[in-house]
C-alpha cells in the first residue's frame, strides 16, 4: 500500500501566493465595497451618490 500524504496545507489550484502584489492589490480593491475599482469591475461608473445623511446606498425616510 502506497502512503498519501494526508493534511496538506497546500491545495491543489491555489495561485494566490504566486499573484504578483499588483495582481493582489487589485483583486482586493475589486472586492471592497469602500474602493471605486468595485463598481467598476461591476460595470458601474462609480460609487452611487450618498444619500443626504450621508450613508450611501440608504434610503432617507419621508416623514409623515
Amino acid at each position: 500500500m502506497s502512503k498519501s500524504k494526508v493534511g496538506s496545507s497546500r491545495r491543489r489550484g491555489d495561485s494566490h501566493g504566486k499573484a504578483s502584489k499588483a495582481a493582489q492589490d487589485n483583486r482586493a480593491d475589486q472586492l471592497n465595497p469602500n474602493n471605486d475599482k468595485y463598481y467598476k469591475a461591476r460595470g458601474r461608473d462609480g460609487r452611487p451618490d450618498p444619500s443626504p445623511d450621508g450613508n450611501p446606498g440608504k434610503r432617507q425616510r419621508r416623514k409623515l
